[in-house]
């Protein structure tokens, strides 16, 4: 089998919504890796909110921010950055309509005044829900709010990207207010009755991360898989040679393939499937 070139959302694909990486990915990832093929993490967080455990697997690199920021062996070979005037735009949106949110760069999140006390309610809400992963959920939020900065001036110049939280407008009205320049998805997280979602620039996604990549590398389109649960992977399933889905619906009707979820072995078992171990 030629080297092929596999990219990994992580939450709700690599890791389970406990944010818990299932022994059985481990396994698929090491075994493929010893095969020569190539894997990287292709996830809409960016640099600074990916877990130290997933740096810790020695992965090939990592497209972040949804496809604004690209990295290769350790290295950063390619970021885009939200113009300022744009940052300055949506912080002052949000702020007027009661929204909480956090602005995402390379090595730092900036949160709203209330952004931290969002994701802590969100949590332990879920551990009411699910008691016996309380661990797991608060290893997962507590590192995740640890990077988070919400003192001082938040409005910056190397933003790639937006997520917002707690909203009672409808996606629609975000969408409307930020066309010119933005594309806005819905999230997979947030409280009931409120819209939880990304602000991602025009024309940058996870497929274009993963084209620069290929580049990078030398590797075909038609020697590519991707894995991913959420409304941020419709591009990169679609572009890559086999797109593989589990979780969202609208997913899964752009997928040539679907899987089981983490917790249930389901890169483990796509992998084996297609010969990737």
């Amino acid at each position: 089998m030629n080297k092929k070139a596999i990219f990994l959302d992580i939450d709700g694909t690599l890791v389970n919504h406990h944010g818990k990486i299932p022994d059985s990915a481990r396994e698929a990832i090491a075994a493929a890796r010893k095969k020569g093929h190539v894997i990287f993490v292709c996830t809409g967080r960016s640099r600074a909110e990916i877990p130290e455990e997933i740096f810790k697997m020695n992965l090939d690199g990592i497209i972040g921010a949804a496809g604004g920021y690209v990295e290769l062996e350790g290295k950063a070979i390619h970021e885009v950055y939200i113009p300022k005037e744009e940052v300055t735009h949506i912080v002052n949106f949000f702020e007027a309509n009661h929204i909480e949110f956090y602005l995402e760069a390379t090595s730092q999140v900036y949160a709203s005044k209330g952004g931290k006390a969002y994701l802590m309610a969100m949590m332990n809400a879920n551990i009411a829900r699910y008691p016996d992963a309380k661990e797991d959920l608060e290893k997962n939020m507590l590192s995740f709010i640890a990077h988070m900065q919400d003192e001082g001036d938040i409005i910056r110049e190397d933003i790639n990207k937006v997520t917002f939280m707690g909203a009672q407008l409808s996606l629609k009205e975000v969408q409307e207010e930020f066309k010119e320049n933005f594309v806005a998805i819905p999230g997979s997280y947030g409280r009931e009755g409120e819209l939880c979602g990304e602000l991602m620039l025009k024309e940058v996604h996870k497929a274009t991360g993963i084209e620069i990549v290929l580049k990078a590398l030398g590797i075909e389109q038609k020697d590519t898989y991707a894995y991913g649960d959420s409304y941020n992977d419709i591009e990169m399933l679609q572009y890559v040679a086999c797109g593989v889905a589990n979780g969202a619906e609208a997913l899964k009707k752009v997928a040539d393939d679907i899987t089981d979820s983490p917790d249930e072995d389901g890169l483990y078992k796509s992998f084996k499937k297609y010969g990737l171990i």
